[in-house]
């Protein structure tokens, strides 16, 4: 679900130059992998607050990729962060920030690699556009960065360096929060330059193959970070 309303808020920044082809492709893809997420674990796991607003998520979504409106996008973008942060919210009060920039992060690297594709179809279309992607993407990438390094200070605060090394090495929740850090955040952000190297020289293929990479470690290390929110309230 993250990944889907990910996808929907990045639509506001590209311009209607992609073509309406581009919108309805990525949009009613990403509504078909929420829908069936949904309906396959949606009743046992989804709050009923949530799953009000994860409806009007869909609808708004839906309509939006028939016709790109921005009132439209609007809608869906709003409807699909308050359904995440509702969905969340009882964890405690870092957990919706923490799936808000989740959402933002995953959304950034994948549309940027799927932009990087669309240029196939779409030669002549300006650089501008998987550019302004490529920013939101550096952004996000920023962002999640400075979060889960206060996260993990916060952590790790007042261990001895022994006891800290115990716990990344041995501890269960410590290695899978080394693992959310070093390949979750430290390979997309390093991987960020070159993703901003290649699109600066028009070379959409090459960012496009980096941007694969990305998006592996990316959805590796979001899929960690949730473990280890759900699991022991680790933020991350």
């Amino acid at each position: 679900m993250e990944l889907a309303v990910g996808c929907f808020f990045t639509f506001g920044f590209v311009r209607k130059e992609v073509g309406p082809r581009y919108f309805l492709i990525h949009g009613l893809g990403a509504l078909f992998f929420s829908v069936l997420i949904f309906l396959w674990l949606g009743r046992e796991v989804v709050e009923p607050r949530a799953q009000i607003w994860i409806l009007v998520f869909w609808l708004f979504g839906f309509a939006f990729s028939l016709r790109p409106w921005f009132p439209l996008y609007l809608g869906a973008s709003t409807a699909g962060f308050l359904g995440l942060t509702l969905q969340v919210f009882h964890l405690g009060p870092l957990a919706p920030l923490n799936v808000l920039l989740s959402t933002s992060f995953l959304g950034f690297s994948l549309m940027a690699m799927l932009l990087g594709h669309w240029y196939l179809t779409q030669p002549k279309l300006s650089i501008d556009e998987l550019m302004r992607l490529t920013w939101g993407f550096i952004a996000s990438a920023t962002a999640r960065s400075i979060f889960s390094i206060i996260q993990f200070i916060r952590v790790c605060g007042g261990r001895s360096e022994n006891e800290i090394l115990r716990f990344l090495m041995a501890d269960t929740p410590g290695i899978f929060l080394l693992m959310r850090l070093a390949w979750g955040i430290l390979v997309p952000l390093g991987l960020s330059y070159f993703v901003w190297k290649t699109v600066k020289m028009r070379s959409t293929q090459s960012a496009t193959g980096i941007l694969y990479v990305v998006d592996l470690a990316v959805l590796t290390g979001e899929t960690v970070s949730l473990y280890l929110m759900i699991q022991y309230g680790i933020y991350s």
